[in-house]
């Protein structure tokens, strides 16, 4: 709105806009991005005065920091063991941007990420007349230094990029909307604009069916518990997680972990093995499937020592249409990954 007036005169904004920021950082959005936004929007205001602009950024800093003490103050009153803290936990460097342009895919739906992106590029076009874009430079400046700062770690996970999505959508969706002086161009915005609707609710409840429908995960332990008698070893290739394994009951089973190696799994031997789609490559496998699980999962669908028992699996569907998650991030595959139960050849029943 700032970047909009003609009038500059407002001479809040440079601690409404740090104190903004501020409580922006204090929501654990990422330092250097949510700080960009001042000092771009100083930056960017061409008819202002250099010593003017300094002393708006200084006074927009000075302000994001003192809201931040203010929400934040632990963070100060904890001495050194933030930083300790982020040195224990910092990720190495790889980037990442190929793997978050495919979360963006799974997380919006391909029509959605087209119909947006597009949308958003087009909408940077001048219009005939106009001679300020500074208002759509600032934005599409911060979407760039986002993506392309959250892109930089090797960690990845597909809900690191969701801070881009409601501006990427909401700036995208403002161009299909626009008036067209052309009818024939008008008609195409319309019916695409309700394609795009229709995919994206179909994807939409697709996912919210999820919800509704039984766990993949709860239909795997209820069988289990029923079905693999008491006293049983039960083999898995790490310490069971409630995201990825069955509720396995400890006083009930001998649980045996082999961890991703073929060797110790033969040694143990255990009666029955449980696999899901995070240690296999059972469809839906994660976009992060480590090299050392493929490898252990071909090794062992080679492998005579155990045989399918059965499976669990709630595809990603509505109304009759199934959605292909192999490849999504591991964020989206935590709601209905396939639980596979092998059993030991020659087990006597």
């Amino acid at each position: 709105k700032y970047l909009q007036e003609q009038n500059k005169s407002f001479r809040s904004a440079p601690l409404l806009m740090g104190i903004t920021s501020g409580l922006a950082f204090g929501s654990k959005l990422t330092f250097f991005p949510v700080l960009s936004v001042p000092v771009l929007t100083f930056i960017l205001i061409r008819e202002m005065p250099n010593r003017k602009k300094i002393k708006n950024i200084l006074i927009s800093i000075a302000a994001f920091c003192l809201i931040f003490f203010i929400t934040n103050p632990y963070f100060f009153a904890s001495g050194s063991e933030p930083v300790l803290g982020i040195a224990k936990n910092k990720s190495t460097y790889c980037f990442q941007g190929i793997a978050y342009l495919k979360s963006l895919r799974f997380g919006l739906g391909l029509p959605l990420l087209i119909f947006s992106s597009l949308g958003f590029l087009l909408s940077f076009k001048k219009e005939k007349g106009e001679s300020c874009v500074h208002d759509k430079t600032l934005v599409i400046a911060w979407v760039i230094i986002f993506y392309l700062f959250i892109s930089q770690f090797a960690l990845h996970f597909g809900r690191y990029i969701l801070p881009i999505v409601p501006v990427l959508i909401a700036v995208g969706v403002g161009f299909w909307l626009k008036p067209s002086r052309i009818r024939i161009l008008n008609t195409f915005k319309t019916m695409a604009v309700i394609f795009v609707v229709s995919a994206t609710f179909l994807y939409g409840m697709a996912y919210l069916s999820l919800f509704w429908k039984e766990n993949t995960r709860t239909l795997a332990g209820e069988w289990i518990q029923k079905n693999i008698p008491a006293g049983a070893t039960i083999g898995v290739t790490e310490v069971p997680w409630q995201f990825q394994m069955a509720p396995l009951d400890e006083d009930q089973y001998q649980l045996k972990v082999t961890g991703y190696d073929l060797k110790q799994l033969k040694e143990t031997q255990p009666d029955y093995f449980i696999l899901s789609s995070f240690q296999s490559g059972i469809p839906p496998v994660p976009k992060q499937m480590p090299p050392e699980r493929s490898r252990f999962w071909n090794e062992f669908k080679e492998s005579t020592q155990y045989r399918p028992l059965i499976s669990f699996r709630q595809p990603l569907s509505f109304a009759g249409i199934v959605f292909n998650q192999s490849g999504a991030s591991e964020d989206l595959i935590y709601l209905n990954p396939t639980i596979a139960v092998f059993e030991r050849t020659g087990l006597p029943r």
